[in-house]
Order: C-alpha cells, then structure tokens, then sequence
C-alpha cells in the first residue's frame, strides 16, 4: 500500500481550539470523505501501522508519534474536537493524488466477441503519438525536436517487427524549425487535421529511404489527414522532399518509391518546391488540396539524362485541386505522369509543363482523365520534348477573365484529344501528329460534336498556290459543304502542311477547325496552333461550284493536308 503526508496536521502540527487553547487531549477522527465509515490514518511513510481512530493529542497538542500519513487516492473527512468532546472543525474531501499507476499492471479487455485480454501499456502503444515525446502543438513552441524523436523511435519499430510503423499527429500547431529526417517505411497521421508549420528555410521532411540488396528501395510512406503551411518569413526548399542526390552512381539507388499523399491540405506555403520527387516512381498523391501557393512549381519531378533507362516516375494524382498557385501547378523534367479528375486552376505561370529536359529519350506518356483547366495564365498544358506522349480524355479547357492560355505540343510530338471540350475559347494547339475524336472544341452552344476521327492524308499537291478541291476526285474523301445537317454545314479539323519554301528542309504546319457559313459561300477557319521551320506559308479555304472544300497554299513547293476530324453537326465558329 502507498501513503503520502497528510495535508492537514501532516508533520508536528500543533492544533488549538477556537479560543487559541493548545487542545490538550483534543480528538481527531479520520472517516471516508463524505461519510462516518471510518478510514484509517498510518503513523509513517511505510504505511504500516495504523494510528488509533480517533487519534488522541498529546498535552501539547501534537499528534503522537508527530506525522499522519494517509492512503494514496483515498478521499478524507476530518473531524476535530476538545477532550470534551466539543466540535473545533469538520474538514471533508482532503484528496489525496495517487502515484503513477503501472499500465502494465493494469488489465484491458476489449469488448469484442472473440476479442483477447491484453493490457492498457500494449493497448496505448499500438501508436506513436509526438505528445508521447512532448510535442506542444500550440503553433509557439518548438516541435522539432519531438516530432523527430517521434519518427526515431518509429524507424527502430519499423525494423524490429520489419513493417509499417506510425506516427500519430493529434488536432494542433505544430512548428517545425529545421529540417526532419525519414528513411524507414512510416505513415504519417493526423486527428482533426492537425497543421505542421514550416518555420526555416531548408527541407521540410526528407524521405531518405534504405535501399534493399538490390539497390532498389521499396519503401510505402503514407501521409494523410495533415495540413501543410509555412510561417511567414520563410521560404524553404520543399515541403516534402523524396529522395536525396548523393556521390553515389548510379543516383537512383537514393530516390524513393511508392510514397502515398492522402486527404492532406497544403495551403498557404511559400517554398521552391511543395513537392520535390527525386527520380522515385510510385508516388501517389490523392484527394489532397494544394491552394494560396507561391512556389516554382507544386510538384517537382526530377530526371536526369544519365540515368536512363533506369528510372522513371508513374506519378499519380487523382481527384486533387491545384488552384491560386503563383507558379506552376506540375513541372517534370520527363513525364510519366497520369492525372484523373483534378482540377488545376489559376496558375501564374503556366499549369503542367513536361519534357523540360530535352536531353531524355526515353518514352514520356503524359494522361489526363476528367481534369478541369481554368484561368491558367501562359498556357494549360506544355510538352517541351518531341518524346512526350500527351492524351487528354475527357478534359475541360476553360479561359480566365484576363487569360489568354494555350496548349503547346513540341514539334512533332504526339498528342491525342478524346471526348475534351472548351466552352468559351478555342485552344491555341502548336504541335505536329494531333489527334481528335468526339471533342467540342468551339465556343458557343451548336459547337462540333461527335466528331469522326481519321489519320489518312486526304490530299496532295506540287502546285500548291492553285486552288485544290478536295471532291473525291483529287482528294480521298469528298467534304461537301451544304446547307442541311450532316457533312453539310459541318465542321472539320484540317492539318495542313508545306514544305520547300523559301528553301529545302523548311516546313510549316498548321490546324484548322473550318466550317461552312449557313449561307452563301464563304468558309470561317479558325487556326487550333502553328509550327514554323523558316517556311512562312499560309493557307486558304473556300467552297467550289460543286459544293467541296478547296484549300489554297500562298506559296509553291509541296503541301499535304491530313483530315484529323470531321464533324456530322453543324459547327458555330468564333467571330
């Protein structure tokens, strides 16, 4: 049994009445607060022998023995009085605060059916929670330390049982003033979205990793439900950084793979980068916020002609918002990127640039499914590699206030539109091997739809400065542009080309959308985006006596002209 001092009469107390008369023989009864049960009261520290109940004073008013210890998280009544029997006091509810109690010793039983006993120390280290380590959580105090600590004894965890281990962020602030280091397979959780603070200018959170015998680290960090800021003042490097440059070769035995960012919020952060991955694949950020940024770029994605073939990236992002960002929402050395029902709006300087390093050869596959585009200054959309593969399923290009965005396609690249429209502004698209099916690419409401999508070359010419009538004569498909529904009054997208002007190996390719007027003869053509090798031709378009399409070339040399879609509707064209 424990004991700790009384707090009343607990060492040589003297106790007197309530004229001041020493209380010579004076009684003191200990009872169970609240009650008239008696309660025993002990003579010392070891708890082991009782005092008599009441206890007696001796003629100077002093309890015998001089000490009255009590039991540890038992509550107490007091009773004083003369040797006559007087009441001089009643003092109840002395409460006495237990010892830390061992939670080893201490049984849980869940209440499960089929559930096994087990005890409350197992119970609450099932989780690493950074309070465990004395983070404060108040937005004040430094966390740094603690949080690190956190993730230490987590890396040890995480070898012992060879697993997944976790760190628990309960609701608060958390400061962080330098940088934190991980390089063991951890997730990162929080309750009631606590906020981690970015108070210093380095790395926020670096993923080291452990690479595996085969040089190859197969490490699955996980965060989720935490917000990301950084304190005024401060602008650091990355938020989160994968991977890590080394005088190792090859570098990508450092990079990190298969890293998971769910349900986080990023929001209000001034960094070079928010994400900084370093030729890890795998990564996957899903149902994440990313807002009120100024950065280089969101996501960094990072590759190195050296080190090719080795790695690539198989990023993921699915159903996340970029918007507000003062840069660029994604910006990749390479590609291998897929994003699915996103939205990437207001980006100051451009939204999703790829193919920055010309160098790499490797394929690029760039995928957007679903993703909405809006109020991208300088451009939605940037492949700066003629390797990159760009497809856009479904997807949504809508201009700003103010914005004049555009999609620009490295020469010769590929590129394919499916099922994509935007409703208030035909897309400037610069590039060669375009592709188009089912796309509503005008403004307005009777805009082409269910568009027909071929790749064959339809016509060609040496004289391309006389008109050319594409009837089914010259051309391989007759385009006749009448005044009905159907092929007449319809719209088609043209990519025309011309070469050997003003001299040998220069070229010019362009794409139209062309419809014909509902009355009269005139042809509208709207350019969708250019590319010019030194040759400056221009192109024309009208309708011939028969009712066909002719196309005009304003200089001689070689011309094609390639159907990439035609419309059975009629189209409205801008203007």
């Amino acid at each position: 049994m424990s004991v700790t001092p009384s707090p009343l009469g607990g060492f040589a107390a003297q106790f007197f009445d309530n004229n001041g008369v020493i209380l010579s023989g004076g009684t003191i009864y200990t009872y169970s607060a609240g009650t008239t049960t008696p309660q025993a009261a002990y003579t010392s520290a070891s708890g082991a022998t009782p005092h008599a109940n009441p206890i007696v004073l001796d003629s100077a008013g002093r309890v015998p023995g001089g000490e009255i210890w009590l039991t540890k998280g038992l509550d107490y009544k007091f009773i004083i009085k003369t040797s006559t029997g007087v009441l001089t006091g009643t003092y109840n509810n002395l409460q006495v605060t237990p010892d830390a109690v061992d939670a080893s010793l201490v049984s849980y039983e869940p209440p499960f059916t089929g559930s096994v006993a087990t005890n409350v120390e197992n119970k609450l280290a099932q989780y690493v929670s950074v309070k465990d380590f004395g983070a404060v959580g108040d937005g004040v105090a430094d966390d740094t330390a603690a949080i690190q600590n956190a993730i230490d004894y987590s890396d040890s965890t995480a070898v012992a049982i060879t697993g997944t281990a976790e760190v628990y962020f309960p609701a608060g602030v958390y400061k962080v003033t330098s940088g934190l280091t991980v390089s063991r397979s951890l997730r990162f959780i929080g309750g009631g979205w606590p906020i981690i603070k970015v108070a210093h200018n380095t790395d926020a959170i670096t993923l080291t990793g452990i690479p595996s015998a085969v040089l190859f680290p197969r490490n699955v960090q996980t965060f989720e439900g935490l917000v990301f800021n950084t304190q005024s003042g401060f602008t650091p490097t990355s938020v989160i950084r994968l991977g890590t440059s080394s005088g190792l070769t090859p570098t990508y035995i450092n990079s990190i793979n298969d890293v998971k960012i769910v349900n986080c919020v990023f929001d209000q952060i001034t960094a070079a980068y928010v994400i900084d991955n370093n030729r890890g694949f795998g990564l996957v950020i899903q149902n994440c916020a990313f807002t009120d940024i100024t950065a280089t770029a969101v996501l960094k994605m990072r590759q190195t002609q050296t080190e090719i073939p080795y790695w690539t990236y198989a990023v993921n992002i699915y159903a996340s918002d970029f918007t507000n960002i003062t840069g660029k929402a994604i910006e990749a050395d390479g590609g291998d990127l897929t994003v699915f029902g996103s939205i990437i709006e207001g980006c100051s300087a451009g939204a999703v640039d790829v193919g920055i390093n010309t160098a790499y050869t490797g394929a690029q596959p760039t995928n957007f499914y679903g993703t909405y585009f809006e109020g991208n200054q300088v451009f939605h959309y940037r492949s700066n590699n003629n390797r990159v593969i760009s497809n856009f399923n479904g997807c949504k290009f809508v201009k700003g206030p103010a914005a004049t965005t555009r999609i620009f396609l490295a020469s010769a690249s590929s590129c394919t539109f499916t099922a994509c429209s935007t409703p208030n502004q035909a897309p400037t698209i610069t590039g060669g091997n375009l592709s188009f099916s089912g796309c509503n690419y005008m403004q307005g409401t009777t805009t082409a739809t269910d568009s027909v999508q071929t790749d064959r070359y339809i016509a060609y010419t040496s004289t391309p400065t006389t008109a050319y009538s594409l009837n089914g004569v010259n051309g391989y498909e007759p385009i006749v542009f009448g005044n009905s529904p159907g092929l007449g009054g319809g719209g088609v997208i043209m990519l025309c080309s011309h070469s050997g002007f003003p001299a040998a190996g220069n070229s010019v390719v362009e794409t139209y959308m062309i419809a014909k007027r509902q009355s009269g003869a005139a042809v509208d053509a709207v350019s969708l985006g250019r590319y010019e090798n030194g040759d400056t031709s221009t192109f024309s378009f009208g309708v011939d006596a028969s009712g066909f399409l002719t196309v005009t070339s304003s200089q001689a040399g070689s011309a094609n002209y390639a159907l990439v879609s035609q419309s059975k509707y009629p189209v409205a064209l801008p203007g």
